[in-house]
């Protein structure tokens, strides 16, 4: 039987070697964290011992992942924003690295001006000509307050040209709330097929799975207990019996309340097997 690749986002706040006993404790097989509070700018890396820990330890896991902190903003016309926003992934994807781990995701940011794009990419290269190894994922994103990333034009404009060093992130809750009816095999297949136009199923690296407490459309990030939101678990049935998406890895950012880890990784471990819904 086909294996799910599935796993939460894990808390750090007791050593970043205390995630394998969280990740043994949810019987997950790929997780994410952050190497610092998201929303400070300082990161500090772990000790050396620590960090071999880890490295012996994520290597039995099929997937991992560092996701960048909120504050950073790669589109930003703000210099100063800009190059802490810069010196802050570079310093996480060189710890990343010690770690053990592959992949970095970053939101790209937002902003009004009309070349944040070319913002973006300005800092991606700096970031990849400063870290040599490690893949940065881009991360779609929802369209609220001048975000970038929102649409398949976006995204490739930001992912363009990197090679394999650039990857992309999808979101369920930013991709519905952006538009994209996942509820809806048709719609579903339709932009399964703008991805394969675009030359992205080779960049699509991994999915964030959440429900969207906010309608289809409506360009507001909310994220939702798996089955509790306007997405419904018909939306993620028709992701995880599609032939391209089911194979990727779903890591869960829904709310942390009680047990909710383990009743989000449950329904979405019996929508893999169920045979309709």
């Amino acid at each position: 039987m086909e294996e799910l690749t599935l796993g939460v986002h894990l808390s750090i706040a007791g050593g970043v070697e205390t995630v394998f006993s969280q990740a043994e404790a949810l019987k997950i097989n790929c997780f994410q964290i952050f190497l610092s509070s998201p929303r400070v700018w300082d990161v500090k890396a772990p000790e050396a011992n620590k960090e071999e820990i880890f490295k012996r330890k994520v290597n039995s896991y099929k997937f991992c992942n560092v996701h960048a902190p909120y504050l950073l903003n790669f589109a930003t016309p703000n210099a100063v924003l800009f190059e802490k926003s810069v010196k802050r992934a570079v310093e996480d994807m060189r710890i990343m690295n010690r770690l053990g781990i592959q992949f970095y995701v970053v939101h790209p940011g937002s902003s009004g001006i009309e070349n944040g794009i070319d913002r973006i990419r300005e800092a991606i290269n700096i970031v990849l000509g400063e870290v040599k190894e490690g893949v940065l994922l881009v991360e779609n994103l929802s369209g609220e307050k001048n975000d970038w990333g929102k649409n398949i034009d976006e995204i490739v404009g930001i992912v363009d040209g990197f090679g394999d060093r650039v990857g992309v992130c999808l979101d369920t809750c930013h991709l519905f709330s952006s538009g994209i009816d996942i509820r809806n095999v048709k719609r579903l297949d339709e932009f399964f097929r703008l991805l394969e136009k675009n030359g992205l199923l080779s960049k699509v690296k991994l999915i964030h799975a959440n429900d969207s407490k906010k309608p289809l459309g409506s360009k507001i990030d909310r994220h939702e207990h798996i089955g509790e939101g306007e997405i419904g678990l018909v939306g993620f049935f028709n992701l995880l019996h599609h032939d391209f998406f089911k194979k990727l890895p779903y890591i869960l950012e829904t709310p942390k309340e009680g047990n909710a880890d383990e009743r989000n990784l449950k329904a979405l471990k019996k929508l893999f097997t169920a045979k309709n819904i």
